[in-house]
């Protein structure tokens, strides 16, 4: 797990909480805490990165939604998120962390929106919407009232939403593009030895509906795009973990310049994608396809 050294420090600040929100200690508390959390940050910081981490770290699965499909998917009336937040849960028994990626886009008018965001809100308070295909209890007989989802779910709602509550940790990443300041004239952020501001407690309140911001943390998490100095953290951690030493001598040699190709436009994480290319179109590769590895080697 590769990181800057703002995104180690997002993680160690998210890792507590996150513990609170899977380890089962919430089943005895006489009130809940809230523990949904929100990273905020331009694109290509990686927050949904960091957020998924969040879940490596504590040895628990993760899943990741793209608000933007779940918008689309209400549109045309089909629960299929809700779905696969259940058979999610019934196979994560101990819990685990839920990313809701490009929860910004949770806006807009019209009745699939407005569908989803009750959802949404919905799973922030730990229920599960009566239209989600599950299992009913009928005389103890598991029958189903509409068509099974497949892989099928086997336990049932109650269950389901006690794990909800109990054991999983939900993270909000956004990156309200628009409310970060000086950056109205541009695509991405600007090459910043000085960081560019995030954006107030005012503007966020005033871009998020009320109501879904009032179900995570007070605390908002704050990534500001990368400097140089995460660049160069980053790429050479990367460089030590390259096993093929051509690569590893082509990803020096190119790494410079993609660093700087970065802060000028603002590519933030996704830069090493294209560096990682670049490297290994600078190193002869074998004829024949390399065998996968056997799924359970002895």
């Amino acid at each position: 797990m590769i990181l800057s050294r703002q995104q180690q420090s997002l993680i160690d600040e998210l890792l507590p909480t996150a513990r609170i929100a899977t380890n089962g200690i919430r089943a005895d508390m006489p009130f809940p805490p809230r523990t949904h959390s929100l990273i905020v940050g331009p694109s290509g910081s990686g927050k949904s990165f960091l957020a998924s981490s969040v879940g490596t770290r504590l040895g628990l699965p993760t899943m990741i939604i793209n608000v933007s499909s779940w918008v689309v998917l209400s549109a045309k009336n089909e629960p299929w998120t809700f779905t696969s937040i259940c058979q999610w849960l019934d196979s994560s028994p101990n819990g685990g962390v839920i990313v809701l990626d490009e929860i910004d886009k949770l806006t807009g008018t019209g009745d699939w929106c407005a569908a989803s965001l009750l959802e949404a809100m919905s799973l922030l308070d730990g229920f599960i919407p009566q239209a989600t295909k599950l299992p009913v209890d009928n005389d103890n007989i598991l029958s189903w009232d509409i068509p099974a989802p497949d892989p099928p779910i086997t336990v049932g709602r109650e269950v389901l939403e006690k794990r909800l509550r109990e054991r999983v940790f939900i993270v909000g990443c956004g990156a309200w593009q628009h409310a970060w300041r000086r950056n109205s004239r541009q695509i991405g952020f600007p090459a910043a030895t000085t960081p560019v501001e995030p954006p107030s407690r005012e503007q966020l309140l005033h871009s998020m509906e009320p109501e879904l911001r009032q179900r995570f943390r007070n605390k908002v998490c704050w990534l500001q795009p990368m400097n140089r100095s995460d660049y160069q953290t980053v790429s050479d951690r990367i460089m030590k973990n390259i096993k093929n030493p051509e690569t590893r001598r082509a990803w020096y040699d190119l790494a410079d310049a993609a660093i700087e190709q970065a802060l000028a436009d603002g590519l933030g994480m996704r830069i090493f994608e294209e560096l990682m290319l670049a490297a290994l179109l600078q190193t002869p590769q074998p004829r024949e396809p390399i065998s996968p590895a056997p799924l359970n080697p002895e």
